[in-house]
C-alpha cells in the first residue's frame, strides 16, 4: 500500500461547503471503485487548495485506466465547483499495511479469490487464493451500480460484526452482578 497527497487548487472562487461537498463526493467514488482504502482521509484547507492524505493499494492507483465512470462524473463535480483535478504526491509505501497481491505484477491471475476481511484489517476484502494477499477491487468489473460500493460495504458490515465480537466480553463484564458495587 501507499500513502498519496492529492492537492485540489482552486482556480475559481468557490464556497469551503461547494469545495467540501466535491471534495468528499469525489473520494468516496475513489473509495467504492477501490482506488483509495479506508474510511477517513484528513484533508486540510490552505490559501487557495485543500490537500486530501490517502492510502492505495498500489503507486498507479489512481492512473485514469482505473477508473470508473463515476470516479470521471466526481472529477467533474470537482470543476463545477471551482477545482481543478487533484495533483497526486507520492508520499511512500506505507510500512504499517499489507502487501498488494503479486499476481499482476507478474502478469498472473489468481487461480481463485476469495472475500475476507476483520476489524483489524484496511485492505481490499478481495484475496488471492494463492497468496493471500489483497487485490484492488477496480482489478475486476464493477459489481453493481458501476462500482465496488456493495463489496465495501459488505467489508464494513462485517468488521463491525467483528469489532462487536472480539469487544464483547468488556461489555459482558461491565453488567455482570459480580461487577455491582454497593
Amino acid at each position: 500500500m501507499y500513502i498519496l497527497e492529492l492537492t485540489f487548487e482552486c482556480y475559481r472562487d468557490t464556497s469551503l461547503g461547494e469545495a467540501e461537498r466535491a471534495i468528499v463526493h469525489y473520494l468516496d467514488m475513489l473509495r467504492y471503485q477501490g482506488q483509495i482504502l479506508g474510511r477517513e482521509f484528513p484533508t486540510s484547507m490552505h490559501e487557495g487548495y485543500f490537500v486530501s492524505r490517502v492510502v492505495c493499494p498500489e503507486q498507479d492507483s489512481l492512473h485514469p485506466d482505473n477508473q470508473s465512470e463515476l470516479v470521471a462524473l466526481a472529477e467533474q463535480g470537482l470543476h463545477q465547483a471551482g477545482l481543478l483535478a487533484p495533483k497526486l504526491h507520492l508520499q511512500g509505501a506505507d510500512l504499517l499495511s499489507d502487501s498488494t497481491d503479486p499476481c499482476a505484477e507478474q502478469g498472473e491471475r489468481p487461480s481463485w479469490m476469495l472475500l475476507y476481511t476483520s476489524f483489524l484489517h484496511s485492505c481490499s476484502p478481495l484475496r488471492c487464493g494463492d497468496h493471500f494477499a489483497p487485490i484492488p477491487l477496480y482489478r475486476l468489473p464493477a459489481v453493481a451500480n458501476g462500482d465496488h460500493k456493495q463489496i465495501i460495504k459488505w467489508q464494513e458490515d462485517w468488521e463491525a460484526c467483528d469489532q462487536l465480537q472480539m469487544n464483547g466480553f468488556i461489555a459482558g463484564a461491565a453488567i455482570s452482578p459480580d461487577g455491582w458495587r454497593s
